[in-house]
């Protein structure tokens, strides 16, 4: 029990983290609701690490290259989400493969007489 009261107490505070430091600079609101658009979020990465001044991941510091914590992360994350995103609102479309199957073979088992096998031996 006290495993699990842990383990739930861990899960509700890491549900309220972020993992890099820019996404602490997303509007709360629009965050707990997510309504974000994917320029929003854009927006505010590339306002914490400009393209111009951080072209490939990494930035000097005193003489010394360090790379920026969550750069390929973001990258992927764009490159994922440019074209999958409403062109006009740039809003994220809901993606229900899931629900697709679903429906499918429950469409599937109602075709074949609820699912039941219909087959004999010769």
């Amino acid at each position: 029990m006290k495993k699990f009261t842990i383990l739930i107490i861990f899960a509700l505070l890491a549900n309220n983290l972020l993992a890099q430091q820019w996404g602490r600079n997303l509007p709360k609101d629009k965050l707990i609701h997510n309504e974000l658009s994917f320029k929003e979020i854009q927006k505010e990465f590339y306002k914490a690490y400009p393209k111009t001044v951080i072209p490939d991941g990494k930035r000097v510091v005193n003489g010394v290259s360090q790379k920026i914590p969550g750069w390929k992360q973001f990258k992927r994350w764009e490159w994922y989400w440019e074209n999958r995103v409403d062109k006009a609102s740039q809003k994220f479309v809901e993606l229900k493969s899931i629900d697709n199957y679903l429906q499918a073979r429950k469409n599937k088992a109602a075709i074949n007489g609820g699912g039941s096998s219909k087959l004999r031996s010769l």
